[in-house]
């Protein structure tokens, strides 16, 4: 319990000063169902557009947590999934684990930004 707090308050503090590193960038896999071994650094989008409905992917803090979103706008929480020239996915808005290791990051242009 120590060492999270601790980890995560290094962590923050790192981020403020933006000196906390920025994770590999991330793919887009488009599939049916989330995969039972879900692979770090890829984001995986249910449905094939236009009627993308979600995505999965684990967490970039390394904790091993699945982190998975909703696409549909008429529920909530939603967010928009948007990529760019090559593919590059972006999530908005910001991703805030309130559960577990309380990441909070930015996916963009399939780069993890730490806020």
């Amino acid at each position: 319990m120590l060492y999270s707090k601790v980890r995560d308050g290094i962590l923050r503090i790192l981020g403020w000063l933006g000196l906390r590193r920025r994770v590999g960038q991330y793919t887009v896999i488009n599939c049916d169902a989330l995969p039972e071994m879900p692979k770090q650094n890829v984001l995986y989008v249910l449905g094939d557009p236009p009627y993308e409905w979600a995505v999965g992917f684990l967490c970039p803090c390394n904790c091993g947590a699945l982190i998975q979103l909703n696409l549909l706008p008429k529920a909530r929480p939603c967010w928009k999934l948007k990529r760019g020239p090559n593919g590059e996915p972006s999530l908005y808005p910001s991703v805030w684990r309130k559960v577990g290791c309380k990441s909070h990051f930015f996916l963009q242009d399939g780069k993890i930004e730490w806020v």
